[in-house]
């Protein structure tokens, strides 16, 4: 006997789509319910987000304000020392300077103590450099002293001016 297949008929292919569509419809319900409510949830967070902004700019500018206040009162704590050190500064500065003249006149003196023998002793015939050295430094220390005219000094010039006769 041959084999009977049951053709669905039109009427149960129509009923199959049509429970097909409506569960896919009951889908797309869901779905869209959904995007309502992230939609009223992001309009709630952007009116949260706008009194954040709202609530927050005046404590801003209070923070703000604050450190303006507290920059500017370091700052008029800061300026007397600022003042102090420029001033310390300059009067280290003033000490090195003296202290190099000093130096450089206390040389001038001590130059004939050094050199007196040598000088006494006169050239030497073979090689007269070194005594026109020591001559040379004697007279560019008598003009050193010389030019800075210093009373304490007239002792030692008249000293170096008799050594380079």
């Amino acid at each position: 006997m041959p084999s009977v297949q049951t053709v669905p008929n039109r009427g149960e292919k129509n009923l199959n789509r049509i429970e097909d569509d409506t569960g896919e419809l009951d889908y797309l319900r869901n779905q869209l319910s959904r995007m309502d409510g992230l939609s009223d949830e992001l309009v709630s967070f952007d009116t949260i987000e706008a009194t954040i902004k709202k609530l927050t700019t005046p404590i801003k500018i209070g923070i703000l304000d604050g450190f303006d206040g507290r920059l500017m009162k370091l700052e008029a704590s800061i300026r007397p020392i600022h003042k102090s050190t420029q001033n310390l500064t300059k009067l280290a500065t003033n000490l090195d300077r003296a202290l190099a003249a000093t130096d450089n006149i206390v040389n001038c003196l001590n130059l004939p103590s050094k050199e007196e023998a040598f000088i006494l002793k006169g050239p030497d015939e073979h090689n007269v450099l070194p005594y026109l050295q020591i001559m040379g430094k004697l007279k560019d220390a008598v003009d050193s002293v010389e030019q800075n005219q210093l009373k304490s000094c007239e002792k030692a010039v008249n000293q170096m001016v008799r050594m380079e006769q």
